[in-house]
């Protein structure tokens, strides 16, 4: 049995799609965390002074409803700081910091393009970003090795801050995510074809490169203090719409926290606040106040019976495409998949 994990900072790394909206509503209700947010990277990502996406920000200020002057204040350096303030503050009233991102927003371009084919896709400069410490107080050494390089941190968040966060990785069957996406994407005005489609859509590379960075080091520091290995927490998102509380038992038990505490009703969130697109991508959750059962998940999932859906609500090239997506993702989200709870 593995471990209650050593650090009490939690970062849900989320797969677009795949539940992780529900799988964070029910986490952050629990009394031992406080959320920190979400979606600080992806707006770094798509509008910062410094943003790694090949859209324009002109692009992304259409889609998003965001003005010039709201853009011109974000950046990457920006995001850290202000997720190290929020972990300070949860730290200093006893709490759990919680947060969650795409780790695609979170990635130096170069990187995501050298894992992806895709013509015409621009890389922009990397950005560093500084750790200007400020989750630490008056604490001026990290109980963290000081060589973290080694472990081949993915993301620009600063390694040290990085690997203080307990990782939990959400995935779902990329015949359920691929299609959600495309939906969602096409409300913010993209098509299949544009050069953002893959990157959110097409892989489970990004959630496969957090996972062996955290592996790595874990291993490292299991080997060095003589006890068993912490593999990362990995959810996935069928599971969890079929058997919540199973899978958040789960959760709890590998966080070693009480389970008593996940609360399967809430009031209506709003994830998304203020999107021009919040309805069609995050729609369902924010007008829901509790886990309901889906029918629609009792039987197994067929590819097959999905693309003849999919020629259905698109077009039979559309669904030729989609199917060769998923195939193709399938090598990455299996692997993930093998050490899901």
């Amino acid at each position: 049995m593995n471990e209650q994990p050593t650090h009490r900072r939690v970062f849900v790394w989320t797969h677009p799609r795949s539940a992780s909206h529900l799988f964070y509503q029910l986490l952050k209700e629990h009394p031992i965390f406080q959320n920190i947010g979400s979606m600080s990277g992806f707006y770094a990502y798509t509008l910062g002074t410094d943003m790694q996406s090949s859209f324009s920000r002109e692009q992304w200020q259409r889609f998003l409803g965001t003005d010039n002057e709201t853009a011109a204040k974000i950046s990457y350096q920006g995001c850290v700081d202000d997720l190290q303030k929020k972990v300070a503050e949860a730290e200093s009233e006893g709490k759990w910091p919680l947060a969650m991102e795409h780790p695609c927003t979170l990635m130096p371009s170069s990187l995501v393009n050298s894992h992806l084919s895709v013509p015409g896709r621009e890389t922009k400069p990397t950005t560093v970003v500084v750790d200007r410490m400020l989750d630490v107080g008056d604490q001026t050494e990290s109980p963290l090795p000081a060589d973290l390089g080694m472990y081949h941190n993915p993301t620009l968040l600063p390694d040290r801050f990085f690997f203080s966060f307990t990782p939990i990785i959400t995935i779902r069957h990329p015949a359920r995510t691929i299609p959600s996406w495309l939906r969602s994407f096409h409300s913010l005005g993209g098509t299949l074809l544009d050069t953002e489609f893959p990157v959110f859509a097409d892989s489970f590379r990004w959630e496969r490169l957090v996972f062996d960075s955290f592996m790595t080091f874990e291993k490292s520091r299991a080997a060095e203090e003589g006890r068993e290995v912490n593999t990362p927490i990995v959810v996935d998102g069928e599971k969890l719409v079929k058997d919540p509380h199973g899978q958040m038992k789960k959760v709890c038990g590998r966080l070693g926290i009480d389970e008593e505490g996940i609360k399967y009703s809430w009031e209506r969130p709003q994830y998304g606040k203020g999107l021009e697109a919040g309805e069609t991508i995050m729609g369902a959750i924010n007008r829901s106040t509790g886990v309901v059962a889906d029918a629609r998940y009792n039987k197994p999932l067929d590819v097959k019976d999905e693309v003849e859906k999919w020629a259905e609500e698109w077009d039979e090239n559309v669904a030729s495409i989609l199917e060769g997506k998923v195939a193709a993702a399938m090598e990455d989200y299996e692997y993930l998949l093998q050490f899901s709870l």
